[in-house]
């Protein structure tokens, strides 16, 4: 029995890893790096942002706050709340350790094919957290690359971060209404 055992331990420890789940809730710093090829002018054109992104699953909302470099020095915050629920499918690529041989960890790289549209995301090995992600592919007849890298991870989120702010166009001041599933799933019965 301890031979068959010894047979099947290189099957085990060999197969690639499944594919891990991050928290439910995070927040965490962004910053995105890369470009995009103008279709009309076909110059090719920088993107540099950094953004703050909180991250609900059970809730399957997303918000970026990012930060927009306008003229003269001067910084615009924009902030985008995403009301989604899309399945991934994502393929197992390689496992790689990143730092020094003395301090390293591991992350699991997985790719995801979309049409005309390609993501690699890392995510560490031990407790899948997002690590980096690059994504490259056209959309809407845009040649686009771009690298993102995740900062203070946090396992939760703020709790109203998701309501709408006062000022934004159609929202009625003062209500603090959320959006998508999360202003369905509020009840009479609670606060």
């Amino acid at each position: 029995m301890k031979f068959i055992a010894l047979l099947l331990l290189p099957l085990v420890f060999g197969a690639d890893p499944q594919p891990c789940c991050t928290r439910t809730k995070f927040t965490t710093s962004l910053v995105e790096l890369g470009g995009y090829l103008d279709p009309v002018s076909n110059i090719p054109t920088p993107v540099d942002f950094t953004a703050t992104v909180y991250y609900d699953y059970d809730n399957k909302m997303l918000r970026a706050d990012r930060d927009m470099p306008l003229a003269a020095d001067t910084m615009r915050r924009v902030t985008v709340i995403t009301d989604f629920n899309k399945a991934c499918n994502a393929t197992y690529i390689a496992t790689s350790k990143i730092g020094s041989a003395s301090r390293s960890f591991s992350v699991n790289t997985w790719k995801i094919a979309m049409p005309n549209f390609f993501i690699k995301m890392s995510m560490t090995k031990d407790h899948c957290i997002p690590f980096s992600e690059s994504t490259w592919g056209t959309v809407n007849k845009v040649v686009t690359e771009i690298n993102y890298m995740f900062m203070d991870f946090k396992p939760s989120v703020p709790e109203r971060i998701f309501d709408l702010p006062d000022a934004c166009n159609g929202h009625q001041p003062g209500t603090g209404a959320g959006v998508g599933r999360r202003s369905v799933m509020k009840s009479m019965f609670l606060p």
